[in-house]
């Protein structure tokens, strides 16, 4: 059996990701995307995997979803990197929904490791404007 894939939020509590038949359905009724229909549309596919690099909404919906806990709760104790981590996790859990003999399974792995990539990038992108937006308003600065 395979474990879960997880993510930890600011106060500690960890999340597991595992998605299976019925918590597809749940993604599905939450985001309004089969992930089976997208594996068969490599454009829905991909819109999927972009939702997930750059909507937080969209990542935290599936993760309410898949847990069960509610969206608002997820947000209250999120910030870009426990953003970054969830949506490498949900990226992960996908992945692991499909069989190894799946003919898919292969190139999810090859764009799981494009994703993981670019969500490290974007967080980072993102770490180091707001440290310039710091600097610049004089916050960064001890006075």
């Amino acid at each position: 059996m395979r474990k879960p894939r997880t993510f930890t939020d600011l106060r500690g509590q960890v999340y597991e990701l595992k998605i299976t038949l019925a918590t597809r359905r749940k993604i599905r009724d939450a985001c309004e995307v089969d992930l089976l229909a997208a594996i068969q549309d490599t454009a829905l596919l991909q819109s999927v995997l972009t939702r997930i690099t750059e909507d937080d909404e969209f990542v935290v919906s599936a993760v309410s979803a898949i847990t069960g806990i509610s969206a608002e709760l997820i947000e209250e104790h999120s910030d870009a990197q426990v953003y970054a981590d969830a949506s490498t996790a949900l990226v992960e859990a996908i992945v692991d929904f499909f069989p190894r003999s799946s003919p898919v399974r292969k190139p999810l792995e090859t764009v799981l490791e494009n994703q993981t990539a670019i969500i490290q990038g974007q967080a980072e992108i993102l770490e180091a404007a707001m440290m310039r937006a710091l600097g610049a308003s004089g916050m960064g600065s001890s006075v």
